[in-house]
């Protein structure tokens, strides 16, 4: 999945009125979250996307790349201050997210 594909799909299935940018920042945190918390990477060497970086792609392959959309859409409904809305979106990219981080250490003690 690419940077502009996990955006557009977002808005897709969750219409929102943020700009680009905003949903931008808000990857590049799911993508840091990835990066510090499971791949362990020093937070002073994340690598982060901007908006000439669309067509590059993400860290986590399919089917796990679905956090990306599930983070943007838990930010979208906190700020939109949906709580109820922004739990269930949360719960989704937490397990995603667990769901990667147990893949991640299974290949990482294989090899």
């Amino acid at each position: 999945m690419t940077v502009n594909e996990a955006i557009e799909y977002t808005d897709s299935v969750k219409p929102n009125g943020y700009a680009s940018d905003i949903k931008l920042r808000w990857l590049n945190e799911a993508e840091g979250f990835v990066q510090s918390e499971i791949m362990e990477v020093d937070t002073s060497d994340i690598k982060k996307y901007t908006e000439s970086d669309m067509s590059k792609k993400l860290l986590v392959p399919e089917p796990y790349s679905c956090l990306y959309s599930f983070y943007m859409m838990a930010m979208i409904d906190f700020m939109n201050g949906d709580f109820d809305k922004y739990e269930n979106s949360s719960q989704a990219y937490n397990n995603a997210l667990r769901s990667y981080a147990k893949l991640y250490v299974r290949k990482k003690g294989n090899g």
